[in-house]
């Protein structure tokens, strides 16, 4: 948890506003301390991703973009990784935001987009009825 605790105000920036973005508590911080350990942490201003690449797949395990434009800065430490290491194939589990887009497929421009379809990450277009909605992201299952 010691790890990844520089992160945690860049997550919750990065979901405030976002209706049934996933909530983590301290257990659910250290959690996710262990499931991220082998990985690596690239961090960017206010922003980070947790990456690996192994037996030539690179895998975003999660990516808080930071302000300002700057996703493809840190995609870019990423891919320098995963050329070193062979990586030929990817799997980027990472919201779908806008504003991110077209750093994520010039990230990798050759990759297959599956959209996630179920919502999980998106602002929902009403306003919520009930309020403390917990919600565990790709990261989070179990």
């Amino acid at each position: 948890a010691e790890v990844l605790a520089p992160c945690e105000a860049d997550y919750e920036r990065a979901r405030s506003g976002v209706v049934l973005a996933p909530v983590r508590s301290p257990p659910d911080w250290a959690m996710a301390a262990v499931r991220r350990d082998g990985l690596t942490l690239y961090r960017l201003d206010d922003g980070y991703a947790v990456a690996q690449a192994r037996d030539g797949l690179g895998t975003v395990a999660e990516l808080v973009a930071p302000t300002g434009g700057r996703t493809g800065a840190l995609l870019g430490a990423i891919a320098a990784d995963w050329r070193d290491a062979g990586a030929s194939r990817c799997d980027i589990a990472i919201p779908g935001r806008e504003e991110d887009l077209d750093a994520v497929r010039a990230f990798a421009p050759a990759a297959e987009w599956t959209p996630d379809a179920t919502g999980m990450t998106r602002p929902l277009r009403r306003t919520p009825r009930i309020t403390g909605i917990r919600h565990f992201g790709a990261a989070d299952y179990f």
